[in-house]
């Protein structure tokens, strides 16, 4: 990991824009529908600091690692059939009516 992209993942805006994804996704892993030890995947990091929502997708630890792991994970048009469902910006899950923004 670059201290870059360290720097991003501790900055404030990544941290609301995970949350609002969190909030879109209702909480839950897009890939298994765990609710519990929930992170944001970036699909790419051409735009780290600057990503759109449907360049990252919620998972639980246990799929976040899967889709780090070359045996196990997720194809990309799979992950492609979840983030082609997210507005394409944040503001538009924030005027969604189905956002819900107390996660954290």
């Amino acid at each position: 990991m670059t201290d870059y992209y360290l720097q991003v993942l501790d900055s404030p805006s990544w941290k609301v824009r995970a949350h609002i994804l969190k909030g879109w996704a209702g909480a839950k892993c897009e890939w298994c529908g765990s609710g519990t030890g929930l992170d944001v995947h970036h699909l790419s990091y051409h735009r780290l600091g600057a990503e759109t929502p449907r360049e990252l997708v919620v998972l639980c630890r246990g799929c976040h690692e899967a889709a780090h792991d070359p045996v196990r994970q997720p194809s990309r048009i799979q992950f492609l059939e979840i983030t082609d469902r997210h507005p394409e910006t944040f503001q538009d899950i924030l005027e969604a009516e189905r956002f819900e923004g107390t996660y954290l």
